[in-house]
């Protein structure tokens, strides 16, 4: 790794842990203001829509912005939401209304900055993208861990401090933002990556098998097994019976059991192909089994356990698809980093909401939304590697170097 992309992840991991504050924060606020879980959904699902809505509207920064100042303006903007977030909240006068707002206009500009963070990424990475997507990954669940000790330790004065922290932590980010060296132009990238379009991205897909099938499990039917995340909050608070501590222990020991899935994750990345995709099959299977086993959970040690072995399989399952896709050639990368957005951005706040708003409709507890979304997921799973599985030779190919420019 170059001294720019060592300097440019201390930045994130800095700004990761703040960023983990603020979500916990959010999930907690909302809990306390009596709402449903559906509530935080529906904030994802506003904030899909506005994606959706600048996309097909083709809203973008002028070519001519350096990709540089408008990472940098982005990071300003939401170290001033966090601060303004953190005001209300001491206040007391922090509503749902209020968040439905700030996430319209996050949305927003992170949608309009994407090009600039696509740039910015492949710029410090270069090629090696399996490396640097496991490193991004470690520090996702190292920063989880700290946040996790951060909030069972209770080392704050109120939820507000949360997104005060969170305000604080984007100050050496953007410094390391301004000092960074890059491979190559700002201007002949950013004229590049414009080029590009969502259909471009589908197009490509539709052709490709192996993007077709990471796309189809990594962006859709993962949405049914991840709801988990965003009931975690209710499950302790209201299933279970903890406080703030009890979540943020959780979030502690699977920040410790992610953090071991990265390092086996590496390892796995360093193996053959087909040894990829055995793992990448079993791990398929096993995230959903887990997020069953932790809506079937009668404590928080058992609650604990499950989620620490969901965030364990659920690794390399999806950093082994996530830096596949990052692999896809250089002209159509840029087509299906919009197509992966806005499935991401679209379909899993939809499905979360739904099944968060149909549960709570029939009368499911958290626990047993989570049960029941997570059995949909291990359904589709099965049936989409069963089909797999009719075309030879295609499920030990899928990790393989892609040997021509259409990549298939």
């Amino acid at each position: 790794m170059n001294r720019s992309f060592k300097f440019w992840m201390l930045g994130q991991g800095i700004s990761q842990f703040g960023d983990w504050l603020y979500i916990v924060a959010i999930y907690w606020v909302i809990i306390g203001l009596d709402l449903k879980s559906w509530h935080g959904n529906l904030q994802g699902l506003v904030g899909a829509g506005v994606a959706l809505a600048a996309g097909l509207l083709k809203l973008r920064l002028p070519r001519n912005w350096s990709p540089r100042a408008v990472m940098v303006g982005l990071m300003a903007y939401c170290a001033l939401k966090s601060a303004f977030v953190a005001y209300l909240s001491h206040q007391q006068c922090l509503s749902f209304e209020i968040l439905l707002v700030i996430t319209v206009l996050s949305t927003l500009l992170g949608t309009l900055s994407a090009p600039s963070s696509t740039f910015f990424h492949l710029s410090l990475t270069g090629e090696k993208q399996h490396k640097a997507t496991s490193w991004s990954d470690m520090l996702f669940w190292f920063s989880r861990f700290l946040v996790g000790v951060t909030v069972a330790l209770a080392l704050f004065g109120g939820v507000w401090t949360l997104f005060a922290i969170d305000a604080v932590s984007y100050a050496p980010l953007i410094v390391i933002l301004l000092l960074v060296k890059l491979q190559y132009r700002d201007e002949k990238s950013e004229k590049d990556g414009a080029t590009h379009s969502i259909w471009d991205g589908l197009k490509f897909a539709r052709g490709d098998e192996k993007t077709k099938l990471l796309l189809l499990l990594n962006q859709t039917v993962i949405c049914f097994i991840a709801v988990v995340f965003s009931l975690a909050a209710e499950v302790v608070r209201k299933d279970l019976g903890g406080g703030i501590t009890a979540y943020g222990t959780m979030l502690a020991i699977t920040g410790l059991v992610g953090l071991l899935g990265s390092f086996f994750t590496i390892w796995v990345v360093h193996q053959s192909p087909i040894f990829r995709s055995r793992v990448f099959v079993l791990a398929s299977l096993a995230t959903p089994l887990a997020a069953i086993g932790i809506g079937l959970s009668n404590s928080l040690l058992g609650f604990w356990v499950m989620y620490g072995i969901y965030c364990f399989v659920v690794c390399p399952r999806g950093t082994l698809t996530e830096a596949e896709l990052r692999l896809a050639p250089r002209e159509h990368q840029g087509g299906l980093t919009k197509l992966r957005e806005i499935l991401s951005r679209g379909v899993m706040p939809l499905v979360w909401f739904l099944v968060t708003f149909l549960g709570d409709l029939v009368g499911l507890s958290a626990k047993q939304i989570v049960s029941c979304s997570a059995t949909v997921g291990f359904v589709l799973t099965v049936l989409i590697l069963l089909k797999l599985a009719t075309k030879p030779g295609l499920l030990s190919s899928l990790f393989a170097p892609r040997t021509d420019p259409s990549g298939s």
